[in-house]
């Protein structure tokens, strides 16, 4: 076993060091690129993700780790020195030593990201990772993967060439490159060949990496969106070097990394670590001839100045803080320079000895990487040893210790040192159990606490095996012969073959007492007012005390049994089905401590009957029974579920699940006082899942409490499958006295799982009068329905009695029934019923006047509504969606789930809504669906008919049907009429017209039917439904519209059956108000035609239009309308902000084109509404937006302008804004008509990410056209997206305006503004304005004659409106803006707060800012805080659902002192109210408002927030200066709001110094309320302070000890100022 150098835990640790790789130097050059052809090769021409670690294996492999392969000298990266190396295809090695096994270790958190992997290794020298092309690459034909040395000593070089690599399963790319190596330097190369991209973009790693492994902090990289000849070192470790077609690395481009020349020592590593004292041990470096300078700090904070001068490499540090952690600074002196000061490792300190503790772990966060304090953890295992929930009894809930030791793997629990380990006084108790078998556990010691090879077993535990936390064991040992120095004990869960999942919980380090509480405590014969409680006494007692209570009493509140005498003991007159905790301690001379507590329940009180459907409780494994039911055996396998179906009542259902005859289920029902009476019986429904020959069981409980007490009664088989389900009566026999419990049992199955659910229990008393069967409702009406029923076996004499309710409440017994139904009748008619009306029926046998069956189980049924002459329906006034309805009258049936009103409805039906209807013939079974119409008054007549509009987007050949029911709800009866050819496509929409005749007597309701024809699955979209009478004048139908101008239009129609003798009427309007009969016509045509020109319209405007035909005497019902839009006139200017569109469709005028090969489906031209908060320079509330949804670069995605008169006459321009990223083209078209317009480019516009102001001169197009067009060019990514507003199409002025205002590097009096010249202009004017001015024009403006400009005259922290225009001699541009400067705010002194208040939502407050690093949201203000504990405003992280959190608050610069300490308050809390949400936080200081600078880390909380709570740090700062505290929001996604107020930055309190520091003490701390507070001196008064220094109480006092009571003080920190013999002391409490 290696020896372990990391203690993660933290009671105390020490980190290894690592020369700092981002310390390495880069340049930059370009020479020829050498291709090697010897060495070795690697892989084939089909390699993709192998990993090449092994000499032997030179095809490669899926193993990351090996011997790898030798360098062929000795390499020195990192302060380490390297002689093996690994090699990832996707373009990266790692280099390993052959003294470590692994030599390398290629592990990653993606193979394709190796610069930025937080994936830890165990051996942290081998985290080092060199990356060329890092992303996932694969090889083609021509590809090879090879390695050479080439030279002689001492200059040679190691080359690994990658050549004729591709992106993964790429076409067109070919990437040559190499990793050179360099003896005696030490420098590497990363040098690139030809290297060719195909049109798909990507992106590369490109740099170095090494320790630490959990965090990307080590490295150095490249990055550059724009070209690989001018990139920048990068700030974050995932930063990329971007790579297209037209930006590759150019052929010999070679990137150069070189080491320090002042090395910084490494190897560093701590010793002896003591409550106060401690050794730090670095390795020395050859060029540090003048020794090396450290500095140890208890802030992580690099030094800027000197550090304590020492030749030796070994230094002892005394006076150290206890339980602290410390950060070691460390550089070398290399006579004519140092190296660099970095942070070469840390330790934290002991905490003080204690005698005793006792840890139930309720107090302490859960989560990875949380123990107690002065706990901690080491081994292989430790990053899986952590704090968790669901602690339960025996152990103390909620928290517990969770140990997950993996196979071949071995942690470590190290407990708080304590002072008295020798003095053979002491015990070790604690409760554990584990899920695995055969695991143990051993206690010992670490006898150098720097080494685990050094732990000392005492003795070892057997752990029960469980997944039950109830069943753990307890375990005591008291230590002896523990040599002198040993304070800490150690838990050691040693290397198993199997995984081992470990539990412990109330760990307790205490006096061993010559009375020993009982133990193994255990409860039996409980009853609904009894148990008998037994336990093992462990002395010679004969006395006890018993206390009991509620669960979770107090001890001491509860009652208690003194000198009990008897064990077992039975304690009566407790209340039925109730929780309590009993405690038992021993008798002796001295009273013994209370043993861990025993939860029993109590049984409930007993009943004559029950009935029981599960419908009213919560489903789910982890849920219990119903009230008085209990399960047993395994117990996740009994449980409720959902899923009940008729025959069953729904929802909910009873499940019993045994794998196998081994594990086997119950589930106790009440208990009932008449078992011994013989005259019950027990009655339920059944049926499995599982197959054939799954038996349900039926017996009693000898025990009550106890499942294993039963008895078999009879065992039954149960069908298989729910619809098979079966009524089971089980009559049982008089039972022996003093039962009172029957149960149901799965006792498996021999070769496979039993799965059984049962339903409607019920316990009744028997009866040989049998309830009928087979009740049935049909022929429903609207105040009518039969009932219909198969004869009781009993042949009951007097019939049958019928309960008819409208609620679904079952009858009584007693209950007076509705109506009867004499014997040998097999159905009867419910008359008086009310239309639209949901009704419950029951039925039973009447076998005498004394001799009733039990009711039967309810039939539910809704009569129809009442039968109208006349409907009409358009599906709009009603919820969409599958879960609602259909309209009233309206029902649906077949897979109902498939029919529903959905929107998108279009002209010339009516919008929004629709019904759908999906029919899927070809399933298993086949999926029909039906619509049922109202019921009506006359089907039979023959007088009426069926009009509706239809279509299908299926294809061709979709058939609707139509028919009717003759049983109103039994759509089985459905009978056949007509079948619907449904057009293809909603454009093609039609309406269609039946007339159904006189249909038979039997028919009742009209109903759609579609079951695809039985062929091909259809789709249907059903409109404007109309049942009416068949006029006498037929309407004409399907109006088209053929042609329109700027003043006509041309529409047609279809002509009825019969020519109406005055031709057609057509009527004409600009609003969709259906004309009534009466309304005067616009225009006649005779009936020689059916098509008409409109003249005399107006040009753009949305027109409606309707036909009917004109029989003279009578008219027939208007038909549309069809809408159309007429053409627009030439425009000769264009100003649209796209306010008065209707989102989301475009102006009138405006049009879009898309079309093309590959274009998603999704892609849209659309006006949108959404953030437009976001975009500064759109204008609220609309824009365009266009979205490829898909890389399409041959498609087009075009929004069209208006026609315009002048595109051609070269003295106009086109001006929009866009807050986009890609590239876009500006250009002409002949036409809109999509399908051939042609567009012809006038400009490519490359956009910047940010909000942009595009301006494209027209004059050099001297076209024809008369359309502009704005182009997406949908291959940029591979969802392509750009949002335009603001278009202006205007004359080219004669001095144009400046584009692209931009500010930038604001200073306290000022700041730099730059932008984009309107021509050739050298002169400028200025505005400079309040943020409330938005007039330029009120402003004397600033002559500028440079861009940049620096404006230095500006007041500090302070928002100003800037605004430019350009000066053209005498000729004055137009001005731009305005855009926002913020001038640098001066730094605060202490105390500096930020409570939000003054935010103007969503502005941050003056002087701080935000960052958002990630794709998450970014920190804004609300106001809505106070109900989560806030003041009113509050900073706010709201999180994203998809994308983690990467956010940062900052504060404004706050001067602070070195030496002094100081305090950040603030408060924190989230909107969650579940505990899995789990929020991270981070809180930070350093040198400037910006995450790179935020240099030292105060407090991290990974955990659940809830309410709003307060929170305290003290820290120091190494030098005197200006910082910024940052707030970073890292949560994962979906993890809940946080909120963060009330940030107050201050001097800490001061305490002055004792003569002996132990004077005062304070305790308990934390307290929950009361704290006492004791000193060898008289203590004259006492002060308690909140954080912000402000006096709460007083109390005087005379004594040496005093009591504080902050139970009316919410959670928090406290400060306590103890006034002793005109001494001060100021102490920290903390109230829970």
């Amino acid at each position: 076993m290696k020896k372990l150098l990391i203690f993660l835990g933290l009671l105390l640790f020490f980190l290894p060091s690592f020369g700092q790789v981002s310390s390495y130097s880069f340049t930059q050059s370009t020479s020829t690129y050498t291709e090697i052809t010897g060495g070795t090769q690697l892989g084939n021409e089909s390699t993709n993700d192998q990993r090449f670690v092994d000499p032997a294996a030179l095809v490669g492999g899926t193993i990351l780790t090996g011997t790898g392969f030798p360098i062929g000298f000795d390499f020195v990266f990192n302060g380490h020195t390297y002689d093996r190396f690994g090699v990832n295809p996707n373009g990266w090695i790692a280099l390993g030593k052959s003294t470590a096994t692994p030599s390398v270790d290629l592990v990653s958190t993606s193979s394709y990201t190796p610069l930025s992997s937080v994936q830890t290794l165990f051996n942290e020298v081998l985290k080092s990772r060199i990356s060329a092309f890092s992303r996932d690459l694969s090889a083609q034909v021509g590809s090879t993967l090879r390695f050479e040395v080439i030279g002689t000593a001492p200059n040679r070089t190691l080359v690994v060439q990658w050549k004729n690599y591709r992106k993964n399963f790429a076409t067109g790319d070919s990437y040559n490159f190499q990793i050179r190596l360099n003896e005696t330097l030490n420098t590497i190369d990363l040098v690139y060949g030809s290297c060719v991209n195909n049109a798909t973009s990507t992106t590369f790693q490109v740099g170095l990496r090494a320790a630490p492994s959990n965090v990307a902090t080590n490295f150095v990289n490249r990055v550059s969106a724009t070209s690989w000849l001018t990139s920048n070192g990068g700030i974050l470790a995932n930063e990329v070097m971007a790579a297209t077609d037209a930006n590759m690395p150019t052929s010999g481009l070679t990137f150069t990394y070189t080491p320090p020349t002042c090395p910084s020592p490494t190897n560093y590593f701590s010793s002896n670590i003591t409550n106060t004292s401690a050794t730090i041990n670095w390795e020395t470096i050859s060029s540090a001839s003048s020794g090396y300078e450290y500095v140890v700090s208890t802030s992580n904070v690099l030094p800027t100045g000197a550090g304590t001068v020492t030749m030796s490499n070994s230094i002892v540090l005394n006076g150290l803080l206890s339980n602290t952690n410390y950060y070691v600074f460390v550089r070398s002196n290399c006579g004519s320079n140092y190296g660099q000061w970095f942070q070469s490792g840390s330790f934290k300190t002991l905490c003080d000895y204690v005698t005793d503790f006792v840890q139930n772990f309720d107090t302490t966060p859960t989560g990875t990487n949380t123990l107690p304090d002065c706990w901690s953890k080491a081994g292989t295992a430790a990053s899986t040893i952590y704090n968790t929930t669901g602690g339960a009894l025996p152990g103390t809930p909620p928290n517990r210790l969770y140990i997950n030791v993996g196979i071949n793997a071995y942690g470590y629990v190290i407990l708080p040192p304590v002072s008295n380990l020798q003095a053979n006084t002491n015990r070790l108790k604690f409760e554990a159990y584990t899920t695995g078998l055969n695991k143990t556990m051993e206690l010992g010691y670490f006898t150098n606490p720097q080494d685990t090879n050094t732990f000392v077993s005492l003795t070892s535990f057997a752990i029960p095996q469980s997944s039950d936390a109830s069943t753990a064991a307890t375990f005591e040992y008291a230590p002896t012969s523990i040599p002198v120095g040993v304070k800490q004990l150690v838990l050691y869960i040693p290397v198993s073959t199997t995984s081992t999942f470990m539990y412990v919980d109330d760990v307790k380090w205490e006096a061993v007492t010559t009375c020993v509480e009982p133990t193994n405590i255990v409860s039996s014969q409980i009853t609904n007012t009894s148990i008998q409680l037994a336990w093992q006494e462990n002395n010679a007692a004969t006395l006890w005390d018993i206390q009991y209570g509620p669960v979770n009493f107090s001890l001491g509140s509860g009652t208690i049994l003194s000198n009990v005498s008897t064990n077992p003991i039975t304690i009566s007159s407790l209340i039925a089905d109730t929780n309590y905790h009993f405690y038992v301690r021993s008798k002796c001379a001295s009273d013994s401590p209370w043993s861990n507590p025993i939860l029993v329940k109590t049984l409930c009180n007993s009943v004559s009957d029950f009935i029981e459907k599960f419908d009213s409780y919560p489903f789910g494994t982890s849920n219990p029974l119903p009230t008085c039911w209990d399960k047993g055996g395994v117990i996740a396998g009994s449980y409720i579920a959902n899923g009940g179906v008729s025959p069953n009542s729904a929802p909910n259902r009873l499940a019993l699940s045994a794998s196998t005859v081994a594990n086997v289920t119950y589930a106790a029902m009440p208990l009932v006082n008449n078992l011994q009476a013989g005259t019950h019986r027990l009655r339920f429904k059944a049926h499995t899942i599982s197959g054939l020959q799954r038996f349900i069981q039926i017996g009693y409980l000898t025990i009550a409490a106890d499942p294993t007490s039963f008895v078999l009664i009879t065992e039954i088989e149960v069908p298989n499958g729910a619809a098979l389900t079966q009524e089971f009566q089980v009559p049982v026999p008089a039972l022996p006295i003093g039962i009172e419990r029957l149960a149901f049992r799965n006792n498996g199955f021999l070769t496979g799982s039993s799965l059984i659910y049962i339903d409607d229990v019920r316990w009744e008393m028997n009866t040989s009068c049998e309830m009928p069967t087979a009740l049935t409702i049909s022929d429903v009406l609207d105040v009518s329905a039969k009932l219909n029923l198969i004869d009781s076996p009993s042949s009951p004499t007097d019939g049958y009695a019928y309960f008819l309710s409208t609620s679904n409440i079952e009858p009584s017994l007693n209950e007076i029934p509705t109506g009867i139904v004499p014997f040998g009748t097999t159905f009867t008619t419910l008359n008086g019923l009310t239309p639209g009306t949901n009704y419950y029926v029951w039925l039973r046998a009447l076998c005498s006047p004394t001799s009733k069956s039990y009711w039967t189980d309810v039939v539910m049924f809704k009569t129809l509504c009442s039968p109208i002459p006349t409907f009409s329906e358009n599906f709009d006034t009603y919820l969409t969606g599958a879960a609602n309805p259909l309209p009233l009258c309206w029902d649906k049936g077949g897979t109902v789930s498939n029919v529903y009103i959905t929107n998108g409805s279009v002209s010339p039906a009516t919008a929004p809504n629709r019904l759908y209807m999906a029919g899927y013939p070809t399933l298993t079974p086949p999926a029909y669906t039906y619509a049922a119409m109202p019921y009506t008054t006359n089907i039979q007549s023959g007088t009426h008919r069926l009009r509706f509009k239809a279509y299908t987007s299926s294809g061709a050949d979709r058939i609707l049907k139509l028919g009717y029911l003759t049983d109103a709800y039994n759509f089985d009866s459905f009978v056949w009429l007509a079948d619907i050819a449904l057009p293809n496509g909603i454009g093609a929409i039609t309406e269609f017209t039946i007339q159904p005749g006189a249909l038979p007597s039997d028919a009742v309701r009209l109903s759609f039917e579609n079951d695809g024809n039985l062929v091909n699955p259809t789709l249907a979209y059903i409109e404007d439904v109309v049942w009416e009478p068949i006029p006498t004048c037929l309407e004409p139908s399907n109006l088209l519209l053929v042609t329109t101008t700027t003043t006509s239009a041309t529409i047609y129609w279809d002509i009825p059956t019969v020519l109406p003798s005055n031709g057609f009427d057509y009527y004409v309007a600009t609003s969709n108000i259906v004309p009534l009969p009466s309304a005067t016509p616009t225009g006649n045509v005779s009936n020689a035609f059916n098509q008409a020109t409109l003249n005399g319209l107006n040009a753009a405007t949305n027109y409606y239009v309707w036909v009917r035909s004109n029989c003279g005497s009578e008219n027939s019902s208007w038909t549309g309308p069809i809408a159309f839009i007429t053409q627009c006139n030439l425009a000769t200017t264009l100003n649209e902000n796209f306010s008065s569109a209707i989102v989301p469709n475009l102006p009138i005028c405006w049009s879009k084109i898309i079309r093309g090969t590959g274009l998603s489906q999704f892609a849209y031209v659309n006006t949108s509404n959404s953030n437009t908060s976001s975009y500064p320079n759109f204008t609220v509330a609309n824009y365009v937006q266009m979205n490829a949804q898909a890389s399409a670069p041959t498609a087009d995605l075009i929004l069209v302008s208006p026609p315009l008169s002048n595109v051609g006459a070269g003295t106009h321009r086109l001006k929009f804004n866009t807050f986009s990223q890609g590239s876009i083209q500006v250009g002409t078209l002949d036409t809109n008509n999509p399908d051939t317009a042609v567009f012809q480019v006038v400009q490519t516009v490359t956009l910047n990410g940010s909000g942009s102001s595009v301006l494209v001169n027209f004059n050099s197009y001297s076209g024809t056209n008369t359309y502009i067009g704005i182009r997406l060019i949908p291959d940029t990514d591979i969802f392509p997206s750009i949002n335009i507003d603001n278009i202006v199409w205007e004359p080219i002025p004669t001095c144009p305006e400046v584009l692209q205002i931009q500010t930038s590097a604001p200073t306290i009096n000022g700041g730099t503004v730059t932008w984009v010249n309107g021509g050739s202009e050298t002169n400028w004017e200025i505005a400079v304005g309040l943020s409330t001015v938005t007039d330029p024009n009120t402003l004397t403006p600033i002559a500028a004659s440079t861009n940049p400009y620096v404006l230095n005259t500006l007041n500090p922290g302070t928002v100003y409106n800037v605004w430019v225009r350009s000066v053209c001699g005498t000729n004055i541009g137009a001005w731009t803006g305005p855009v926002t400067l913020i001038t640098s705010c001066l730094p605060s002194n202490v105390p500096y707060s930020e409570n939000f208040e003054s935010s103007v939502i969503p502005n941050m407050p003056i002087c701080t800012t935000v960052v958002n690093n990630g794709s998450g949201n970014i920190w804004d203000i609300v106001s809505d805080a106070a109900s989560f504990g806030f003041n009113n405003k509050a900073l706010r992280y709201f999180y994203n659902t998809v994308f983690d959190a990467d956010t940062w608050f900052f504060t404004n610069g706050v001067n602070l002192t070195q030496g002094q300490n100081y305090t950040i308050a603030f408060k924190k809390g989230s909107s969650s109210v579940s505990a899995v949400k789990i929020n991270n936080l981070k809180v930070s200081i350093g040198s400037a408002q910006s995450s790179a600078a935020m240099s030292t880390n105060l407090a991290t909380y990974y955990e659940y927030f809830g309410a709003a709570t307060n929170e305290n740090i003290t820290f120091t700062v190494p030098t005197t200066g200006v910082y910024y505290f940052g707030f970073h929001a890292y949560s994962s996604y979906n993890m809940g709001s946080i909120y963060v107020d009330d940030i107050v930055v201050d001097s800490a309190l001061s305490m002055n110094n004792y003569a002996n520091e132990n004077e005062t003490m304070l305790y308990p701390n934390p307290t929950h309320g009361k704290v006492n507070v004791t000193n060898k001196e008289v203590i004259e008064h006492v002060i308690v302070l909140d954080l912000l220094g402000r006096e709460l109480q007083n109390i005087n006092s005379n004594s040496n000890s005093v009591e504080i009571d902050l139970s009316n003080y919410p959670a928090g920190n406290y400060f306590l100022k103890v006034v002793a013999a005109d001494k001060i002391a100021t102490l920290k409490v903390i109230r829970r």
